[in-house]
């Protein structure tokens, strides 16, 4: 086409805009690419520990349930690391909700949720949750470490521990 050709502008084929997507026919195909970005760049900002970033980017690949079982867990790691331990709570609530649920994310999602109720001060709730994943698998990250230092915190437990059996804090006096 030379400069100025009347008449051939950019439809002068009939071709329409190539770059214009077909109805219906890339749409779930945008959206999981869209939440596996999202999952990708949610696993970036935890790696550098951008915590309230990774939320937000976990929070959109979990609009892709397929995802729920990675990303779920991820999620709750992040929230536990900024804080925001119940939400963290629920969101493994959530994902241990699935019945679909494969063991190994199960057990992940188990002890994400013990990390947490550690995390909480809830010493006798994580120590049964590292003992429910130990019970399957001892050698699953580092249970059995967790599950002693519990344990020998719990059974050492005096006057000025500042914890009680069950995460709640002593009263001072």
């Amino acid at each position: 086409v030379l400069k100025g050709e009347a008449g051939l502008g950019s439809d002068a084929l009939g071709l329409g805009d190539l770059g214009e997507e077909i109805p219906g026919q890339t749409e779930g195909l945008e959206t999981e690419q869209s939440a596996e970005t999202h999952f990708d760049l949610g696993k970036a900002y935890q790696e550098m520990s951008l915590w309230d970033e990774a939320v937000d980017e976990y929070r959109r690949a979990l609009r892709e349930p397929r995802l729920t079982a990675e990303a779920g867990p991820a999620l709750a790691f992040c929230l536990r690391q900024a804080g925001r331990h119940s939400e963290a709570l629920r969101e493994i609530e959530r994902v241990l909700a699935d019945a679909s649920l494969r063991v190994g994310h199960r057990r992940a999602a188990i002890f994400e949720k013990a990390a947490v109720f550690e995390a909480m001060g809830d010493m006798s709730a994580a120590l049964n949750g590292y003992r429910s994943i130990a019970h399957e698998d001892p050698k699953y990250r580092d249970v059995e470490a967790r599950m002693h230092r519990l344990a020998a915190m719990l059974s050492g437990l005096g006057e000025g521990s500042g914890v009680t059996t069950h995460g709640t804090p002593k009263a001072r006096g």
